[in-house]
């Protein structure tokens, strides 16, 4: 079965009551491959949090509409012929929600029009939004679809730039849909220290063979990746624990690089890259601290950063106790810090190249959780980051946790090989998601559903209403 998706956006002068209407077909991204990715043994129900009755409503019941054509040729994993979310340098200029139906202080959000709506027939679903002449103003080149939780959330209010208060305002976090964790999973004392990253296409995590702090000061990593059952059943590995001593690799990546003494270092993971992150002396980075950084990349690539610290405004600390997470892009390093066992924000920086630094720290953050999604460094759940603009914009995100009410011993990271998260640490529970080491959780449901480029550019004034008609058909082939 194939979908196949048409636009039909009607602007209506309001003083003159002229009509433009224009038309699109779309594609449909390979957001389900993502989205439905096994996620093993130990993961009950991982699609539990989709509605039973109709479920395409979760996957393409919210809309995006943005200034920009989306055309780049690949996604941050390089699985893909075209990004799944919104790229950094790319504005949002409205959104909607098939949950969503009155006014709001956020300009950016449309309202879904049920009466229109509907079922056509057994083959077609028919989503109708309607933006009124103080809403969704600017100009379009780009309509796509997104969760229903994805389509409230949005992509970053980058007009009104406030986050929605309307008194019907929804609670939907960044993480919607997360599936059913899974949480009596143990890990080894002193392994924990040496994950490096989990890769569900292979069903393998990733360990560095000696601590963060002694590969750096002998100038080379050996990286072994080892199978577990988080992406299929592994009938002679044990389900319920991950013994590093207990296994074979599977696969061994050795890489050379300038050998650094330091005081303090750790390892950290994300989506296509491997991080060893390591501070000269004592175990925070602060003003004048010397900062080695070494990324090794999935293609193959190793990135080597030096960064002496100038004017940061709070210390980042890479000690045991804390959660890390981290990436290079470009010249700089982007760093989040968090204290696992007491109440504190979730600390990020931007260190430049040249050692000063951007404070991203977003206050009430104490999700300890590092994403970076096409250019975007989220800042928790609720703002990101875009590393083209160097803008900070919010979205309509729910906090996930903030540092009053967090189960510690958590931290998540991006997968290797693809945009879920899962825990590195592990924890009690989070909101409905009982997390144990190398669980997974659904990725961020702000994706794009469907990529809809506009033949030509539209452009929303003030003196026009908006009404986008998104139609879905299920086809044979």
């Amino acid at each position: 079965m194939k979908l196949k998706g048409t636009t039909k956006i009607e602007l209506t002068n309001v003083k003159t009551g002229e009509k433009e209407v224009y038309q699109n077909d779309n594609f449909v991204t390979e957001f389900a491959e993502e989205y439905f990715r096994e996620c093993g043994a130990l993961n009950i129900n991982p699609l539990g949090s989709l509605q039973n009755a109709r479920p395409i409503d979760d996957l393409f019941g919210g809309i995006m509409l943005f200034d920009k054509k989306i055309n780049q040729n690949t996604d941050d994993t390089g699985n893909h012929s075209h990004p799944l979310y919104c790229p950094a340098g790319t504005k949002m200029i409205a959104n909607g929600s098939i949950d969503f139906a009155s006014n709001s202080n956020a300009t950016e959000l449309g309202q879904y029009n049920s009466e229109e709506s509907g079922t056509p027939n057994n083959h077609q679903r028919m989503y109708v939004y309607d933006w009124g002449t103080n809403e969704g103003n600017g100009k379009i080149n780009c309509v796509c679809l997104t969760s229903r939780a994805g389509g409230y959330i949005g992509a970053g209010n980058t007009t009104s730039n406030v986050k929605d208060t309307s008194a019907s305002a929804l609670t939907d976090s960044l993480f919607a849909y997360p599936g059913t964790g899974v949480g009596n999973r143990t890990i080894e004392s002193g392994q924990d220290a040496r994950i490096a990253g989990l890769d569900l296409s292979q069903g393998q995590v990733a360990l560095i063979s000696d601590t963060a702090k002694n590969a750096l000061a002998a100038g080379s990593v050996t990286v072994n990746w080892y199978d577990v059952p988080v992406s299929k059943l592994q009938p002679f590995v044990s389900k319920l624990s991950f013994d590093e001593t207990q296994l074979t690799a599977r696969r061994t990546q050795t890489k050379t690089f300038t050998a650094r003494a330091v005081n303090t270092a750790r390892v950290l993971g994300g989506t296509g890259y491997i991080l060893l992150l390591g501070v000269a002396s004592g175990t925070t980075i602060t003003n004048g601290s010397t900062v080695y950084a070494v990324q090794l990349n999935k293609d193959g690539t190793v990135t080597e950063k030096t960064f002496t610290v100038s004017s940061i405004a709070t210390s980042v600390n890479l000690g045991s106790t804390y959660f890390v997470g981290g990436k290079i892009i470009g010249n700089d390093l982007y760093i989040a810090s968090g204290y696992l066992q007491g109440q504190n924000d979730t600390v990020i920086f931007r260190i430049k190249g040249d050692g000063s630094t951007v404070n991203l720290t977003q206050s009430g953050n104490g999700a300890r959780t590092f994403l970076v999604n096409e250019g975007r460094v989220y800042l928790g759940t609720q703002k990101y980051y875009d590393t083209q603009t160097e803008a900070v914009y919010i979205t309509n995100a729910a906090v996930w946790h903030s540092y009053t009410s967090m189960y510690y011993r958590f931290g998540m990271w991006q997968c290797y090989d693809c945009p879920l998260i899962y825990s590195v640490l592990g924890t009690n529970s989070t909101t409905g998601v009982l997390l144990s080491p190398l669980s997974v959780v659904r990725p961020p449901c702000n994706w794009l559903s469907t990529i809809n480029n506009l033949s030509q550019e539209i452009e929303k004034t003030a003196e026009k209403t908006m009404k986008v008609t998104y139609t879905l058909t299920l086809g044979q082939s």
